[in-house]
């Protein structure tokens, strides 16, 4: 155990669980302790990723249901039902909801402040309605946006792991458009596809990028035996729910 308390680095440990539940239950109690992980878990269901996948499902998916989450977000601090009236007004007019939030002033029985935040995503969104994917993110994020503002000035473990998400799903992009995903809708068809067939696993991984990171490495003991780090944690192991010698895991002694 004392080669365990005077490991030196984040990175020397390494939380090791038999499934990704058992890691996500953990990891959401130490993101708030501020302990800097490298772990995404779901990396479509994490609250930062649903927030850009509803921003591409704008004008891309039936409904336009995106709107409401994208406008409530602070900077246009829209209400529910102002984004709704929108939704609806761009329906009936049959015309984009993009082509809709540049033409807010005509919507009837939206508010003042309703006018204004929707009007400011229009302008920010104006020009990329045929725009790919990663080209339609990009720029949202890093030219027109304040999204990433908040998570680069907190500089916190939490703020780290959403930053760490949101290139993960810009790498997702890109790969999806080099196999064939072009446009909005397609992409937004195989992520639905790779969630449905429970095929996105390949998506929890950390990308490599990240490596140099100096934070707890956080893995099933399907994804690694763990050997190459000086502090081992195994969550679970007094209930037996770790795989023990009698199925294939053979224990070892921690390096010294």
């Amino acid at each position: 155990m004392n080669g365990f308390a005077n490991s030196a680095f984040h990175s020397d440990q390494v939380i090791l669980a038999r499934t990704h539940l058992t890691l996500a239950r953990i990891t959401g109690a130490l993101e708030h302790l501020n302990i800097p992980l490298l772990f995404l878990g779901d990396l479509f269901e994490r609250k930062e990723i649903r927030d850009l996948l509803s921003l591409v499902a704008l004008d891309s998916e039936y409904g336009n249901v995106g709107l409401t989450r994208i406008a409530a977000l602070p900077e246009y601090e829209v209400a529910r039902d102002d984004a709704i009236k929108c939704r609806h007004w761009a329906e009936a007019s049959k015309v984009s909801i993009i082509e809709a939030l540049g033409r807010v002033a005509e919507i009837p029985g939206i508010s003042a402040e309703g006018r204004v935040g929707l009007a400011r995503l229009g302008n920010q969104l104006k020009g990329l309605e045929q725009a790919p994917p990663w080209v339609y993110l990009t720029t949202w994020l890093f030219e027109r946006s304040s999204y990433l503002r908040p998570l680069l000035e907190t500089n916190d473990a939490a703020s780290h792991q959403k930053l760490i998400a949101i290139y993960q799903l810009l790498k997702v992009c890109g790969e999806q458009y080099t196999a064939g995903a072009h446009d909005r809708k397609q992409f937004l068809a195989r992520i639905r596809r790779l969630e449905a067939l429970n095929q996105d696993g390949m998506y929890r991984a950390v990308s490599s990028e990240a490596s140099d990171i100096d934070a707890v490495r956080v893995l099933t003991i399907h994804g690694s035996k763990g050997l190459e780090f000086g502090l081992h944690i195994l969550p679970a192991l007094a209930t037996r729910y770790m795989p023990t010698t009698s199925n294939g895991f053979v224990a070892r002694r921690p390096r010294a």
